[in-house]
């Protein structure tokens, strides 16, 4: 977080926060995980950042598939995957994964293949530095610190 706030990049400081979200999802803290995704995606959307806030879209869905609130895991999923197809978003291929795994969770077999099925034609479709997953422009802002 240190770094983030030395750069004095607000996409950096929201990488961390959701960073940070991470972990207390990982430790079942799922309140405060909760709110660090909601601050990252507010500022997400702040600066106009799309990419992110469909990112941080399908980690919400994450917190709520560990909270077994699957309606609104599945919707929250649902708009995050369609964002990311939309933009064209690195990373596309754990939202998707995430999606079949919370689906797999909840006995659900069809809909888990059809998603399954969806993301190979997205993943296929795919080109250049998006089937890599990686945002260049934000590595550039990390290097220069």
């Amino acid at each position: 977080m240190d770094v983030a706030q030395q750069a004095d990049d607000p996409q950096c400081i929201g990488w961390a926060v959701a960073n940070l979200g991470e972990i207390y999802l990982d430790r079942r803290e799922l309140t405060t995980a909760l709110a660090c995704a909601e601050y990252t995606v507010a500022l997400g959307v702040q600066m106009g950042d799309w990419w992110t806030v469909a990112l941080i879209m399908a980690n919400i869905a994450d917190i709520a598939a560990a909270q077994h609130a699957w309606r609104n895991a599945n919707h929250v999923f649902d708009v995050a995957v369609a964002m990311g197809e939309r933009l064209q978003i690195p990373y596309l291929s754990g939202m998707y994964n995430d999606y079949v795994c919370a689906l797999l969770m909840q006995d659900n077999i069809a809909e888990a293949d059809a998603i399954h099925q969806q993301a190979m034609r997205a993943l296929a479709r795919a080109e250049g530095e998006f089937a890599g997953g990686e945002d260049d422009g934000f590595l550039v802002n990390l290097n220069t610190i």
